[in-house]
């Protein structure tokens, strides 16, 4: 099975952009339109999951581990949404390479939902 076979997901990906301001001018971090590209994203289960009590707020956190063809583009300031899941990449991503060049990009995310 070839390696855009096991690609199964779809997920949008969003680069960070500069220049984008809050309502009062602000510089906060902005994204753009976002760009569709196929995936791989494997929940990590083993230590991959936390959970935190802060006073009456629930904070969880879920890593995942996405697998992406090799022209995608993104960075350490991207998000990626996939099935309804936002997620911040966590870390520049990593380019795996073999005998030919440049064979795909992985990506650890983490998605923090609560707090």
């Amino acid at each position: 099975m070839s390696f855009a076979a096991r690609l199964i997901h779809t997920v949008t990906i969003y680069n960070s952009v500069e220049g984008a301001e809050d309502r009062y001018g602000n510089a906060i971090q902005g994204f753009d339109g976002g760009t569709e590209s196929r995936a791989l994203v494997q929940a990590q289960l083993t230590g991959g999951q936390s959970r935190e009590e802060l006073n009456n707020m629930d904070r969880r956190t879920q890593s995942y581990l996405v697998f992406l063809p090799k022209d995608a583009s993104l960075d350490g300031l991207s998000h990626i949404e996939w099935n309804g899941h936002r997620m911040s990449v966590f870390g520049d991503p990593t380019y795996q390479y073999d005998g030919r060049g440049l064979h795909h990009i992985e990506v650890t995310t983490e998605e923090i939902s609560g707090g």
